[in-house]
């Protein structure tokens, strides 16, 4: 498993314990992970970076790294907040993987 999917798989167990509040991991060169997960069942990513948009490769390598399955076709939200730039992309939680109550 790749460091990438290790952190992603570790913020993603985090945020499912945490529902609603946002998971957040700094990562080498200056990008930052969000991951939320949303009471309605969605999942919502976030990348970011400050003082320059993070790269649609960037979302492409997060996304190749997620540790299960991601609807496709995701096209994420550019968003800037002062000196943040960030790329969000939000999703329902594939119904294979959602556990029955």
């Amino acid at each position: 498993m790749t460091t990438l999917k290790h952190t992603l798989r570790a913020m993603l167990a985090d945020a499912r314990a945490h529902t609603g509040l946002p998971i957040r991991r700094s990562l080498p060169r200056g990008l930052v992970l969000d991951v939320l997960q949303a009471a309605d069942g969605t999942v919502q990513l976030t990348i970011a970076r400050y003082d320059q948009a993070p790269s649609d490769a960037e979302w492409t390598i997060v996304l190749k790294h997620w540790p299960e399955p991601v609807v496709p076709g995701v096209i994420p939200t550019p968003r800037r907040e002062g000196r943040r730039h960030a790329l969000v992309g939000r999703w329902a939680r594939p119904a294979m993987l959602v556990e029955p109550e």
